[in-house]
């Protein structure tokens, strides 16, 4: 028995016993304490789950279940959907098919009610088929729970990242040529004007456009947990899974019938399913088992961590005092004096002395005076192929797939944004931000 209220809501989830009419007794009266006693925020309540009773027919625990429902008044939310022949429960093998599952709701949610099914589906891989109910949104309060939002938040296990692994690259390419070639317009435009005195206006405003056109076209790319795909899912998995589907929904054409060669065929093509999701998975987990073990032979303990976060996720831990302060800002504050102090020159003079020397010298640079001190394409290219992919995003959260993936107009408009920032001798105000990480010791 499972019960969780959400923000005005009381659900109850239940998978009550077969033949024991003293537990199957037990467990409906600590859930109508439960349903009766509940809080006072809660305006709504449920009760789903396996009842292991057909609430229409009659057996050894009939009485208990409907006393039980008249109790807490809920209403059978399929009642007026559902015809009594339809099952939710089937079993192959004895060839038997019975409506166990149901969904309970009190009046007011009854009222509400949208719609009430059992939906089945080729990837269904339980005897049990779904029951789907839709409500109102109205009914509930909009107020949202904070209890475990800022446990989350640090854990890197929740943190959504993006997938190129998973992605549709030739669609982001599509998209970065829409978002990046406007901009690409707009680079050749400046590059072509004579000199102008608002260049640093120009120059910040092109590259934070550049860098928007890269993050509009990522939009393609799924944001997941580390954790989200299965690690050991292949391309034949996906044909076990398109074979099933469709072989349910030839079934499903023709009326679902009982029996015959579709209905044959159709469980023939779940069993498929089911046992190469089990065959691969069992398989990923001895690859992913093999990996680390290989990384702990060799010591290499980069490797076995580096395996494991990409599988798993991983879970930060903090030091709880550093330099004997407990919270961020004081810590944050130990770090920067700390930093400052070391930046401090030795000798004052002589870094006086150096710095003049320096300007001197600076004012009588020239970019101009051979075409090699400008950037060609090659060189943009080659500088990004030679990225590594999987590192972290700076300040603007453009990473090296971003740069990888994009059509090469991305690759000509850096090369001639580039250039103009040598001709003019400024960069754009981002480059002079970072992100750091404290490393906190336990």
């Amino acid at each position: 028995m499972i019960i969780v209220q959400i923000n005005n809501m009381l659900i109850c989830n239940v998978y009550m016993p077969c033949d024991n009419r003293e537990l199957y007794a037990s467990i409906l009266g600590s859930l109508s304490d439960h349903i009766i006693n509940k809080d006072i925020s809660v305006d709504h309540y449920s009760v789903a789950g396996d009842f292991n009773c057909s609430f229409y027919q009659s057996s050894p625990v009939f009485d208990v279940f409907h006393s039980f429902t008249d109790l807490c008044m809920l209403t059978n939310a399929l009642q007026n959907t559902v015809d009594r022949n339809t099952f939710t429960y089937r079993h192959k093998t004895l060839e038997s098919k019975s409506c166990i599952d149901y969904i309970f709701v009190s009046s007011v949610l009854n009222e509400n009610l949208l719609s009430g099914v059992v939906q089945d589906s080729g990837l269904n891989m339980s005897d049990h088929v779904p029951v789907v109910v839709s409500f109102n949104a109205h009914i509930l309060d909009d107020k949202i729970s904070n209890v475990t939002r800022g446990a989350k938040k640090e854990d890197s296990r929740y943190i959504r990242k993006l997938r190129w692994d998973k992605a549709d690259l030739p669609l982001n390419y599509d998209y970065s040529c829409m978002n990046v070639y406007p901009v690409f317009l707009e680079i050749s435009k400046f590059c072509a004007l004579p000199d102008v005195d608002n260049y640093a206006g120009i120059i910040n405003d092109l590259f934070n456009k550049l860098t928007t056109a890269l993050l509009y076209s990522d939009c393609v790319i799924p944001r997941v947990k580390a954790s989200h795909f299965k690690h050991w899912w292949n391309s034949a998995l996906d044909a076990y899974k398109i074979n099933s589907t469709e072989c349910y929904k030839l079934r499903l054409s023709v009326g679902r019938p009982p029996n015959g060669e579709l209905f044959t065929k159709m469980w023939q093509a779940k069993e498929a399913y089911k046992n190469a999701l089990n065959e691969y998975k069992e398989q990923g987990e001895r690859q992913v088992t093999d990996e680390l073990y290989d990384a702990l032979l060799e010591k290499n303990m980069n490797r076995f961590w580096g395996s494991w976060r990409s599988k798993f996720g991983k879970k930060e831990v903090h030091a709880k005092n550093i330099e004997g302060c407990s919270n961020d800002t004081d810590i944050a504050q130990v770090l920067k004096n700390y930093f400052s102090q070391i930046c401090v020159p030795n000798n004052l003079d002589v870094h006086v002395q150096h710095k003049d020397e320096f300007f001197v010298d600076f004012e009588s640079y020239s970019i101009y005076d051979a075409d090699e001190n400008f950037f060609t394409v090659e060189d943009i290219e080659r500088a990004v192929l030679k990225m590594k992919k999987g590192k972290s995003v700076g300040v603007d959260n453009v990473s090296t797939e971003h740069l990888l993936y994009a059509h090469p107009c991305l690759i000509v408009s850096l090369k001639m944004l580039f250039n103009a920032m040598l001709r003019y001798g400024y960069v754009p105000d981002i480059f002079g931000k970072d992100t750091y990480s404290d490393i906190k010791r336990l």
